[in-house]
């Protein structure tokens, strides 16, 4: 499949869309797949790996820089944790309000000291 349609069928299935201050997400996962995870998401000055299931959506930056970025997953209610390099827990992020969110459950990550946010159903 060449590289474009590629993208655009990843886009699709991961339900990616960027935004002028961050990424949208809403994964559409065939049943018979467990997971989809893609590296290499070019977004601003930031380069960032997603992981998707059913419930949960991980998404890991290359590189620490103090970019606040705004991730609008699926309406709904979601955990959120923010974990450092190490894996040791930054602490637990808070939706963001409604006029944020994009028809969605919008939350603000700073990549400062964060390296990894999951979000969680």
């Amino acid at each position: 499949m060449p590289g474009f349609l590629l993208l655009v069928a990843v886009a699709a299935v991961l339900g990616l869309r960027p935004l002028a201050d961050g990424l949208a997400l809403n994964p559409r996962l065939p049943k018979a797949w467990p997971s989809l995870g893609v590296t290499g998401i070019y977004w601003h000055d930031l380069v960032f790996d997603v992981e998707a299931t059913a419930r949960r959506i991980t998404i890991t930056a290359h590189e620490s820089r103090g970019t606040d970025t705004r991730i609008v997953l699926p309406r709904g209610r979601w955990a959120a944790e923010l974990l450092g390099g190490d894996g040791e827990s930054l602490g637990a992020l808070q939706p963001l309000g409604a006029e944020v969110s994009d028809g969605g459950t919008a939350f603000r990550v700073n990549w400062k000291e964060a390296a990894r946010a999951v979000f969680a159903r």
